[in-house]
């Protein structure tokens, strides 16, 4: 979804303010000033993207309905952090996004869409990026339309995927050993 073709990329500010909507920078999403945010808008839903942090267990009942997650992976194969380095790093031929209720545990909610896409040995972290938002942002649309008509029920995962973290300097020296880079000047253009 680009809401302005002349740009692909927007900062969450400023799309919330082209969009009317309230908005609040915090460092910590658990802190007295988020959920006080939150309370204030008695929000339906919480809806978390990329987010690096866990939310604790007071944030995720603010919301009248439910808590989700779009999540930059298949959380049946990777849960946690920088989906899109350890995809590459492991030499994955699929990735995906994944949009789940949330619960205390660390992608560990039930699923409610989630899809594949391929991984290809000349892919980036930003085309991998990019694959995982687009595809995470369009099914974070249709998890809301089902959500709203009743008729997300989710499902558990048979088997939860390993918890990666922030790569290490030695991971990251692997990384690049391996042939693997962060962008290439193609991904920001169409050809």
């Amino acid at each position: 979804f680009v809401p302005n073709k002349k740009r692909e990329y927007f900062e969450i500010k400023e799309l919330a303010e082209q969009n009317s909507i309230p908005f609040v920078e915090v460092k910590n999403i658990n802190s007295d000033e988020a959920k006080k945010f939150m309370k204030k808008y008695e929000p339906d839903y919480l809806v978390s993207c990329f987010l690096l942090q866990i939310l604790d267990k007071e944030a995720l009942s603010i919301p009248k309905k439910n808590s989700i997650n779009a999540h930059p992976a298949l959380i049946q194969k990777h849960r946690g952090t920088f989906t899109s380095f350890w995809a590459l790093m492991e030499n994955w031929k699929k990735s995906g996004a994944t949009v789940h209720f949330m619960t205390e545990k660390l992608d560990e909610g039930k699923v409610i869409i989630q899809k594949k896409f391929f991984v290809f040995p000349a892919d980036t972290i930003h085309s991998v990026n990019k694959k995982s938002a687009k595809l995470g942002a369009n099914l974070l649309v249709k998890a809301l339309i089902k959500l709203q008509r009743d008729e997300a029920i989710g499902f558990m995962m048979k088997k939860f995927g390993q918890m990666f973290k922030m790569p290490s300097i030695t991971d990251v020296k692997q990384f690049y050993n391996k042939g693997k880079s962060l962008f290439k000047v193609k991904d920001f253009f169409h050809f």
